[in-house]
């Protein structure tokens, strides 16, 4: 298990294990693919390891049996809870978050803490993470809770309150390209921009999801250039598609929108293609740049946020979306919405 980066959050914890004062309660934030889970199964591993190596950065023996059995997801003291994928919208329930509170109400065995890994936390619902905020707060055994999530605003103020964050940082492109490069991987430029310094991103784009992306590029901006009646048509044709997760497709076009407003505000400061993640629409963020404001992208970029914050909660996506892009015309019209 190689761990890319991080060296900060992972020598805080050593700072806190050898002081004996580690939180019950983690919250490792930070964009998809950074390897939060990954730095997650290193505690994991240390705190149930029988001969830790106590460096500047603690390392795991990796051949004992409690290392093994964190490996395979088979150790008694290692519980990993995650949404329940077969729902039309992932979501930790209540039911699942009762069946953790009895789990962890029994004593963990070989003389060692219980770690709660819970991934994708914001996807917690609001029953869940209420039952548990007794428990997150003051476990009755020895437990520590690690709740994996990209973004703490998607929890409630409670839980964020129960919890002690540590905020994962993208990866020098520099140094991810190093790393992919070891592994006989040489990345294209357009790869390393669109990963944002995000290893798990990175290989994801490597293995064909490059193409996914380009394509609703693609999609948006010819939206954008249709009159409202056939856009919003498009809109509904795109997003009930059968062969696609709407609300996944709904997150990548929010990704796309910040990234085509990042790469306008480079073109107002830098005027240089070779910044930009999206050079192949040169024209367009030219265009863009002509006619927005710091003002016009700042608001864009909080109606962004907040559609974000609403698909959470079940907000109709296509609504959402067919908003965001009324906004988007406005803004490339007039320069401000």
């Amino acid at each position: 298990m190689e761990i890319l980066g991080h060296k900060s959050v992972q020598r805080h914890l050593c700072s806190m294990l050898r002081e004996d004062r580690l939180h019950h309660c983690l919250l490792f934030e930070g964009p998809t693919g950074l390897g939060k889970s990954l730095v997650a199964e290193w505690l994991t591993k240390l705190l149930m390891c029988e001969a830790p190596v106590k460096e500047d950065i603690w390392k795991y023996c990796g051949s004992c049996f409690h290392c093994g059995s964190v490996d395979r997801n088979e150790h008694p003291n290692f519980i990993r809870v995650q949404p329940d994928r077969t729902m039309k919208k992932p979501k930790i329930s209540v039911e699942i978050a009762r069946g953790l509170i009895e789990q962890v109400s029994m004593l963990p065995r070989y003389k060692r803490p219980r770690v709660v890994l819970i991934e994708d936390a914001n996807c917690l619902t609001d029953g869940a993470s209420n039952a548990l905020l007794k428990t997150l707060e003051e476990p009755s055994t020895p437990t520590i809770f690690i709740l994996v999530v990209t973004s703490s605003n998607f929890l409630l103020t409670t839980v964020r309150s129960r919890s002690q964050k540590f905020r994962f940082a993208p990866v020098p492109t520099i140094q991810l390209k190093e790393w992919l490069s070891n592994q006989g991987i040489e990345a294209p430029t357009q790869v390393l921009a669109l990963a944002q310094g995000c290893p798990g991103r990175a290989l994801s784009l490597l293995q064909g999801e490059i193409e996914e992306w380009q394509t609703t590029v693609h999609q948006l901006l010819e939206m954008l250039k249709m009159n409202l009646t056939k856009m919003f048509v498009f809109c509904k044709d795109m997003l009930e598609d059968k062969s696609i997760d709407k609300n996944a497709k709904f997150q990548q076009i929010l990704d796309v929108f910040e990234m085509l407003l990042r790469d306008v505000i480079v073109w107002q400061t830098q005027e240089e293609a070779s910044n930009l993640l999206w050079s192949s629409q040169l024209h367009t963020i030219q265009q863009w740049a002509e006619v927005m404001t710091d003002k016009c992208i700042g608001d864009l970029h909080r109606l962004i946020e907040q559609a974000r914050e609403d698909s959470l909660i079940n907000v109709n996506v296509r609504l959402q979306l067919e908003a965001l892009l009324v906004m988007f015309k406005r803004a490339i019209v007039l320069g401000y919405i």
